[in-house]
């Protein structure tokens, strides 16, 4: 059994035998039809080399290997990812705490200058220029506070540009005019280069004067007596005279506004040269400089040339002198002004006019941007006369307000209005406090504005009521100023936790929770959100759906649509969208990877490739193709 068939063939052949070890057995059989003992023969097949058992155990070691190194590549990338969170969230915190110390001197430094000239004119001469010094260094320390609230602002993207058009020679000429009595301290020569006329261009007066200012001071600072500070000014193609180690990035050829600073002072040395501009960085060296100095002038002065779209360099060889050159570009868009040259006093530092034995004689001076700097506004409801003026002499220093002698009154107010806080009276005529905060609480167009009760009622359950109404705080009265602005700038900090909530998680296809606590958003909120979602999601591929639209899906005023978004995201209708269209599609660009790009553009809103893809830019940081290359 199991044999083969007798055959007079002599050999035969096996084909496609598997790996392994066989026993090939043969007999014969004679005319007797007598078997013959079985003739045994034992091979084996061996596999190739990478099937071998030793093969196999590369493969595990080199697979253990891959999913080990793969491991620790991950592990390294999320330490790496959590460490650079968490230097973010340090780098936050200390901008945050670097404020608000900041702002914390304001309020003293304030105080102090406003009394000091308040006395002057009812004392006697001597005790009058004394106060006239602690003016001069009140202001000086005005400044400093100013300019790093100012550098504050620019690393958090807060600061704005606010073009004019106007003739920018005039107002150069202005500010170095303005420098004459310190420089005379020093007996330092001032002068003034320019091979143009009169150069007619946009530029941001404040910061423009910011950075000149800070380039002229610095220069006297380092300047020796009877020394030379030259401010030179012109119109040029390309920075020619550019130093070879700090070669402009800009590929355009102009034209440019060419403002260079030189001084004849000691120079800065080789190895401080790359630091200068370093905030808090200072050339120690008293033999180089007159007057203390912070460190931050060239960091500010830096940081406002880039955000003026410029650059700015510096050259300098110790002993002879130090040359700080800037080049801004021309445009000529602006909204034109006839007369710039005495658009705000020079920010020069009274301090460093000082000389031993001296009176400091340089004009003090008023922040540029502190009359330009947008406030939030604040609507006062009270009917007593005599708490209004107060809350208004507390407050109007740092907000727009608006007051109302009632509640009926202040109902209307802050629905016309829409303000950005409301502080409210508990007992009043024709309406109270509880009602007006029921009434807002429960609009549409005013559930977002945040609702501070007060009243000398300070019982638990005249607390209660308030906060059941929606009230966000309750202060018994008399309460304390300090305590009333924390709630005042709480309550505006959770209001723009929402709204980076609302602009960075709320987006389509995104399951992100608001913010837990005081920052979370009230029921008419979060529905009239979802609601917005879901209308732009269900027209998101037409191209002209916008405001009106959105309007009528969301069964609100068109003018009520426009402030409810402004409010809950601090952008625009046509900005939001935009946004939801951005995102959208950046998620369907790592969804779909085969499908045409301009298909996306055509889904998500968008009839030209060319603006799909500049928009995407804006807001993802990359082209949709690098996007979807980097896998998001």
């Amino acid at each position: 059994e199991g044999w083969s068939p007798p055959t007079n063939e002599s050999k035969i052949e096996f084909r496609n035998l598997p790996f392994g070890t066989f026993t090939f057995k043969v007999r014969a059989i004679g005319q007797a039809q007598v078997w013959s003992k079985p003739f045994e023969y034992r091979f084996t097949i061996r596999p190739p080399w990478h099937r071998t058992w030793w093969a196999y155990a590369l493969w595990a070691a080199l697979l253990s290997g891959s999913l080990y190194a793969f491991y620790r590549f991950q592990l390294t990338r999320q330490l790496a990812q959590a460490e650079a969170r968490r230097l973010r969230e340090l780098d936050s915190v200390k901008n945050r705490l670097y404020t608000n110390i900041t702002h914390e001197f304001r309020t003293p430094l304030t105080i102090i200058k406003g009394i000091a000239g308040q006395l002057q004119p009812k004392v006697e001469y001597k005790v009058r220029e004394e106060l006239k010094r602690i003016q001069h260094n009140g202001q000086h320390l005005l400044n400093l506070v100013n300019q790093m609230l100012d550098l504050a602002k620019l690393e958090s993207g807060g600061l704005s540009v606010n073009k004019v058009q106007g003739d920018v020679m005039p107002f150069l000429k202005y500010q170095l005019e303005s420098f004459h009595s310190l420089a005379e301290v020093k007996n330092i020569t001032l002068q003034f280069h320019s091979t143009e006329d009169g150069i007619l261009m946009d530029f941001d007066p404040g910061k423009l004067q910011q950075i000149v200012s800070n380039l002229l001071s610095n220069a006297i600072k380092f300047t020796g007596n009877g020394g030379q500070v030259a401010l030179s000014v012109d119109r040029c193609q390309l920075p020619v005279a550019w130093p070879k180690n700090q070669q402009t990035t800009k590929n355009k050829t102009g034209p440019y506004l060419s403002i260079s600073v030189s001084d004849t002072g000691a120079g800065i040395s080789e190895e401080k040269l790359p630091h200068i501009f370093d905030r808090f960085y200072q050339i120690d060296d008293s033999a180089t400089r007159s007057g203390e100095g912070t460190g931050i002038g060239l960091t500010l002065a830096k940081e406002l040339v880039k955000l003026l779209g410029g650059e700015i360099s510096v050259e300098s060889e110790p002993g002879k002198g130090t040359k700080f050159m800037v080049v801004l570009p021309i445009a000529n868009e602006g909204r034109a002004v006839e007369d710039l040259s005495g658009e705000g006093p020079a920010i020069v530092p009274t301090a460093i006019a000082t000389a031993p034995g001296e009176r400091a004689s340089a004009p003090s001076s008023v922040h540029p941007s502190e009359a330009i700097a947008e406030k939030d506004t604040l609507l006062i409801i009270e009917d007593n006369v005599d708490v209004t003026h107060y809350l208004s002499t507390l407050l109007r220093r740092d907000y727009r307000l608006l007051t109302a002698p009632n509640g009926k009154a202040g109902l209307d107010v802050a629905m016309q209005e829409i303000p950005d806080i409301i502080l409210c009276d508990v007992m009043m005529p024709e309406m109270d406090g509880y009602e007006v905060c029921r009434r807002l609480k429960g609009g549409l167009p005013t559930s977002h504005i945040p609702i501070i009760l007060l009243t000398a009622r300070a019982d638990f359950d005249s607390r209660m009521e308030g906060l059941e109404q929606g009230a966000d705080a309750y202060l018994a009265k008399p309460f304390e100023e300090k305590e009333l602005k924390v709630h005042l700038k709480r309550l505006l900090e959770n209001r723009e936790r929402m709204r980076e909530y609302y602009t960075s998680n709320g987006f389509i296809g995104r399951k992100a929770r608001p913010p837990a606590g005081e920052g979370h958003p009230s029921p008419a909120d979060r529905e009239f959100f979802e609601k917005l979602l879901a209308a732009v999601e269900d027209n998101l591929s037409d191209p002209d759906f916008g405001a009106e639209q959105l309007a009528d899906a969301l069964f609100v005023s068109y003018a009520t649509c426009l402030r409810k978004v402004k409010a809950l995201t601090g952008q625009t209708v046509k900005e939001y969208i935009r946004q939801i269209r951005i995102h959208r599609a950046a998620q369907l660009l790592l969804e779909e990877p085969g499908r045409n790009i301009g298909a996306i553009a055509g889904d998500t809103g968008f009839n030209s490739n060319t603006y799909f893809t500049r928009e995407f830019k804006k807001v993802m940081g990359c082209t949709p193709t690098a996007y979807r290359k980097q896998g998001g």
